[in-house]
């Protein structure tokens, strides 16, 4: 999914907000979460400087709802 600059500085900016106590890890920064949107950007290979990524370790997939993926929001159902 692409993302933009500016979704980029923001997601940064909730995060560290979000994770006062995260604050003194050296991996916990703004260099680190750039990089990783910077790498899935890269591993999508579609043009976007910038790519989110998201993992499921369990997926129900429904068939029967709108062409195979279920839930509210048109994505996977019961993930968890």
């Amino acid at each position: 999914m692409p993302v933009s600059e500016e979704s980029a500085r923001l997601k940064w900016r909730y995060l560290a907000e979000s994770y006062p106590s995260q604050a003194d890890h050296q991996w916990f920064s703004e260099d680190t979460v750039r990089g990783l949107l910077r790498l899935r950007g890269v591993e999508a290979g579609s043009g976007a400087r910038f790519a989110e990524a998201f993992h499921a370790r369990k997926l129900v997939l429904d068939p029967a709802i709108g062409g195979g993926l279920g839930g509210a929001s048109g994505g996977a159902a019961g993930a968890a």
